[in-house]
C-alpha cells in the first residue's frame, strides 16, 4: 500500500511515514528504500533510533532502513 501511494503521487514526496506498526512494517522499510530510492520512517524505527540517540549509544544498525543505519 506504501509503494503504490508513494507512486501514485502528483509529485515525488520526500519520504514515507508509515505510523502504524500493526502491519509488520519494520521488515519492508529496507526493502521500500532501495525499491523508491527513499526514505521510510515507521513509529518503531523512530523510537529505536530517538532512544538510542539520547544514550549516546552509537553504531549503526542495519536491514531496518536509512534511519537507524545512520546511527
Amino acid at each position: 500500500m506504501a509503494r503504490k501511494t508513494y507512486l501514485a503521487a502528483a509529485t515525488k514526496p520526500d519520504g514515507i511515514y508509515i505510523p502504524c506498526g500493526g502491519w509488520g512494517s519494520i521488515h519492508n522499510i529496507e526493502l521500500l528504500e532501495k525499491d523508491l530510492d527513499t526514505t521510510v520512517v515507521t513509529w518503531l524505527n523512530a523510537m529505536i533510533g530517538s532512544s538510542l540517540r539520547r544514550g549516546k549509544v552509537a553504531g549503526a544498525i542495519h536491514a531496518f532502513g536509512k534511519l537507524l543505519a545512520s546511527l
